[in-house]
């Protein structure tokens, strides 16, 4: 809910993709009907977006534990004769 300083009444028309929200409000002295946009003030990314950013660490995590499995794979599985 929105409810802008000094209005009777906040009209919500939308919100765009930036989490900008636009609308109007009656103003309780003067009646009058006036428009606003309201920002946000910090930019929170969405779930979704989280996960993009975070994926490269991830890989680069899984892709470090596979080579050290591979090397200790590689260093157990033949006896030193038989390199």
């Amino acid at each position: 809910m929105i409810d802008y300083p000094g209005s009777m009444k906040t009209l919500v028309y939308g919100i765009n993709d930036n989490g900008a929200v636009v609308g109007e409000y009656q103003n309780s002295t003067t009646l009058q009907f006036d428009g606003f946009l309201e920002t946000p003030e910090a930019s929170t990314p969405e779930p979704a977006s989280r996960l993009l950013l975070a994926a490269p660490a991830g890989i680069a995590f899984l892709l470090a534990r596979r080579r050290a499995s591979e090397r200790n794979c590689s260093q157990h599985s033949a006896p030193p004769f038989l390199r």
